[in-house]
């Protein structure tokens, strides 16, 4: 989305064809996941992140980022360790791949309705490691391929990796994000078309190269 984009009657951004597919992705697993999440057919407000770093009483410092509640609000209620400063240097690198690819959301600090502060990128990217069980590097390096994943829900994307898991194996899930990080805005639903989204997942691997050799 860009900055000044229209808005239809209740005040959402409505979507252009410079959007691409990613926004559509995005749209489609906010869709699903207030379905799942939220009965009463309300939109989730908009919250402002809380920008320092906790501490707990260890003081260890933690990074806190908003989570979808169950009544559709975001809140920052999300924790988790920031392992040191060369693990905050390659946080601080994947806020960095986000700002380049939703540079407008980055400026903003919020993607549709979905809050994308740094500190909110930061502890999703960290989130998005520690469920996929790689190294810091390995994780930036997905987002930099799309950072779709940051856009969405940390526990949406969890929920999503271990259907990815269940409908195949550890190694094909990693494989499959790896290749098309975007397929985890597909839902725990793609459990059951593991095939397909290893085909596809390829297909789009492969356009993807051929485009950056055309630039």
């Amino acid at each position: 989305l860009k900055l000044g984009s229209p808005e239809d009657r209740r005040g959402r951004p409505v979507l252009s064809a410079e959007d691409g597919p990613r926004a559509a992705l995005a749209l489609a697993a906010a869709g699903r996941l207030r379905r799942q999440r939220l009965h009463t057919g309300r939109g989730a407000q908009e919250a402002q992140p809380d920008p320092a770093k906790a501490e707990s009483a260890s003081g260890e410092a933690k990074c806190v980022g908003n989570c979808l509640q169950p009544d559709g609000t975001w809140q920052p209620t999300g924790e988790i360790a920031i392992q040191g400063p060369e693990e905050e240097a390659l946080a601080a690198s994947a806020w960095e791949a986000f700002r380049e690819q939703y540079t407008g959301a980055a400026e903003r600090g919020m993607y549709m309705d979905t809050p994308v502060a740094e500190n909110d990128v930061k502890y999703r990217w960290r989130r998005l490691r520690d469920t996929f069980g790689v190294s810091s590097q390995e994780a930036l390096g997905i987002i930099e391929t799309d950072a779709l994943p940051l856009v969405i829900d940390a526990d949406y994307v969890e929920k999503t990796f271990n259907a990815m898991v269940e409908g195949a194996s550890r190694e094909k899930a990693l494989e499959i994000v790896q290749r098309h990080p975007g397929i985890l805005a597909a839902g725990p639903e793609v459990k059951t078309n593991m095939l397909q989204a290893d085909v596809a997942s390829s297909a789009i691997n492969v356009a993807r190269g051929l485009g950056k050799m055309l630039r």
